[in-house]
């Protein structure tokens, strides 16, 4: 008994490498599809770029986008880049601190 306890020891415990990006949103998609239908539910309509832009704005930094800005991005509109921009902005951080420290 003692002498496989410590081979599983030895062995250490399986390690499961983690989900890709992928894997995590098909997941979430498949989490709230069900939760829909459940609750007889339909999704909205995709959001334009320039609604996308606004929502992400108020959302993450609790204000409006600047003209400039929102020009900047329909000329190039890139959903996951606008994203991580906010994200990774000052702004955000301090918005949200603020937020939490009220």
């Amino acid at each position: 008994m003692r002498l496989g306890l410590i081979a599983l020891l030895l062995l250490g415990s399986p390690v499961r490498p983690a989900p890709s990006a992928k894997e995590v949103s098909r997941e979430v998609d498949r989490l709230m599809a069900s939760t829909w239908e459940r609750q007889k539910l339909t999704p909205s309509e995709k959001s334009s770029d320039a609604e996308f832009a606004r929502r992400m704005y108020l959302d993450l930094l609790g204000r409006v986008p600047p003209l400039s800005e929102i020009t900047e991005f329909l000329a190039r509109p890139d959903r996951a880049r606008l994203l991580e921009a906010l994200l990774e902005s000052p702004e955000f951080a301090k918005a949200w601190a603020e937020l939490w420290l009220i």
